[in-house]
């Protein structure tokens, strides 16, 4: 009798540290979002005013006050508002920051939402070694979609390998995803001889072939649909 109360004693008090466990959790969860939503605020505020003073030093600060991941995160968002001068300029002080190395951490360590946007975001920065992490990460990041995000980020940066070494590391499975519409669509014009031979072969995967098929027909290229 006594075992039986000592065990529900036992179950109850476990029940309760549990229970309390998961509600420090929550509110550690919680005041993580809100200070990267304050930190995100802030940058983001930091990069209005530059577009405004042109005062680099203090943004560059900014950018420095904030982890990785928030300057990774709203700087991309940013940076796909703007062009011309502004866009160069605001570009220019994310480098002189180090965001490349930052970038270039993530798309290793990172998971693997964190890694497609790393690969995203090292095409936008082009630095002198984005090519090379990008090309590492086609190679051998264990997720197709990365490998799929750096095949599209190299398109960006006019550094994409041969098609069909992209499409083997890409591989059968990743062959079939949607996204190798969007790799087909970005394709360089001065290499469609290799969306042809990809859109003409009756054996190829699906897929593929009717993104090539599409890409052609897009540029006006597709001339031998028979």
């Amino acid at each position: 009798m006594w075992l039986v109360w000592d065990m529900s004693i036992l179950l109850s008090a476990l029940s309760l540290v549990i229970m309390l466990l998961l509600i420090a959790r929550r509110v550690l969860q919680e005041r993580r979002s809100t200070a990267a939503a304050d930190q995100r605020r802030q940058l983001l505020t930091a990069l209005i005013a530059f577009t405004e003073n042109r005062d680099r030093e203090a943004l560059k600060a900014a950018i420095l006050a904030v982890p990785a991941g928030v300057a990774i995160n709203a700087g991309f968002e940013f940076l796909s508002l703007l062009r011309g001068a502004e866009h160069d300029d605001v570009l220019a002080a994310f480098k002189e920051c180090g965001m490349p190395a930052r970038v270039g951490r993530q798309l290793e360590r990172g998971n693997v939402a964190e890694r497609i946007h790393a690969a995203e975001m090292l095409a936008a920065l082009d630095s002198e070694d984005a090519s090379a992490r990008l090309l590492s990460a086609l190679a051998e990041d264990r997720s197709r979609e990365v490998r799929i995000a750096a095949a599209i980020a190299l398109s960006d940066l006019g550094s994409l390998p041969l098609l069909d070494f992209v499409l083997d590391n890409i591989g059968v499975a990743g062959q079939r995803s949607r996204r190798v519409i969007e790799l087909f669509r970005r394709f360089p014009r001065t290499r469609f001889n290799e969306l042809a031979v990809h859109a003409s072969r009756a054996d190829g995967v699906p897929v593929v072939r009717a993104a090539a098929i599409e890409a052609l027909a897009r540029a006006g290229g597709f001339g031998f649909a028979d």
